[in-house]
């Protein structure tokens, strides 16, 4: 029993440390961030350069533009590719990304005549339009983001969603909120929500991985750790297979106005629908999540560092669901084992 109770402990103290030591270096940020303004400008400025670089390099004849959702009144950059006609397959990146998570995906489900895939910046990434509030962030609005592109490409069912972190917790949601409006769901390395609450109230190990969460409340400091150096910090986040110059897409794009603000914003907004302050859509009393009606598979790296194993599998919220973890992979498993994606991606979305 004394050993058990050591290792919270410990866990406790070393996270404990690591937050307010972060803190304290976001200040040293703060004060010396306008001596870099003119660096960060310069990186925001390469946006579109980079862009058509991205494109030209997955050789598969994607398109970059930004769509209207009148519905939502807001702008969505998407970059398409294959065929127009064919089966509308929607890829959803994760936190701090863009539509770039997916540069492996996209040409090797465009091979064929099958499927049209888009791969969209989610509202306040990249070259999408970034809404101050807080309140624009939350998993409903997203959720409603993701039926409002589905509908402005006419089509009454997208053939699935894949989605990755973020993407992948407001994928598990759409599911419930527009059960008619998918056939099939992917997620890669993300939290159900239902599940993800459970963990952080049973399991110190998941809750001592998310201490980032309890950082990213504070007022104006986080976001100088990425105003400051948003490629060094990219490069200690993501596995060596991503290249410099993918990092440097990347950090671009949070480097766009507004961006950082934007992005911490989804953490916000969570935080405050876990003290049940956030704007929901209304549900019955005591029903919790629904569950996801349609066939899914979870995709997870064994080695993710954010993450609990536990998470991989919500359980009941989900019934027709199929597991793969893949070893030796972190949490961006699109990046480590894009193979190993790519492959059983293709299965899932082929198969009866």
């Amino acid at each position: 029993d004394h050993e058990i109770v050591m290792v919270p402990i410990f866990g406790i103290v070393s996270t404990a440390v690591k937050f307010f030591s972060t803190i304290i270096w976001c200040i040293v940020l703060f004060i010396i961030s306008p001596f870099y303004r003119g660096k960060r400008e310069r990186l925001a400025s390469e946006i579109t350069h980079l862009t058509k670089q991205a494109l030209d390099n997955m050789k598969c004849g994607a398109r970059s533009r930004k769509v209207y959702l009148a519905a939502r009144n807001i702008n969505l950059h998407v970059v398409e590719s294959g065929n127009p006609a064919g089966k509308l397959v929607l890829l959803v990146h994760g936190f701090p990304e863009n539509w770039h998570s997916w540069h492996h995906l996209i040409p090797h489900l465009s091979k064929g005549n099958e499927y049209f895939v888009v791969a969209m910046d989610m509202r306040g990434y990249n070259l999408s339009d970034k809404p101050q509030a807080v309140s624009e962030y939350g998993i409903d609005m997203m959720s409603d983001d993701l039926h409002a592109l589905i509908k402005y490409y006419k089509r009454e069912r997208a053939h699935a969603v894949v989605a990755h972190d973020w993407g992948g917790a407001i994928a598990y949601h759409f599911a419930t909120q527009y059960p008619r409006s998918l056939d099939k769901l992917i997620i890669l390395n993300a939290p159900h929500t239902g599940s993800f609450s459970r963990e952080l109230k049973l399991n110190w190990d998941q809750r001592l991985k998310s201490w980032y969460i309890a950082l990213f409340q504070v007022p104006i400091v986080p976001k100088y750790l990425f105003l400051h150096d948003a490629q060094g910090v990219l490069r200690s986040m993501f596995p060596r297979k991503v290249t410099d110059e993918e990092v440097r897409y990347l950090a671009a794009g949070i480097m766009q106005p507004g961006a950082i603000d934007a992005m911490l914003n989804y953490y916000k907004a969570a935080f405050l629908a876990l003290l049940g302050m956030g704007r929901r859509k209304p549900r019955p009393a005591g029903s919790g999540p629904a569950q996801v009606e349609c066939p899914t598979l979870v995709l997870w790296g064994e080695k993710d560092m954010a993450l609990s194993r536990n998470l991989a599998n919500p359980g009941r919220w989900v019934p027709r669901l199929t597991v793969r973890y893949v070893p030796n992979c972190s949490h961006f498993i699109q990046y480590d084992a894009p193979d190993d994606v790519n492959k059983y991606v293709a299965e899932f979305l082929a198969a009866k």
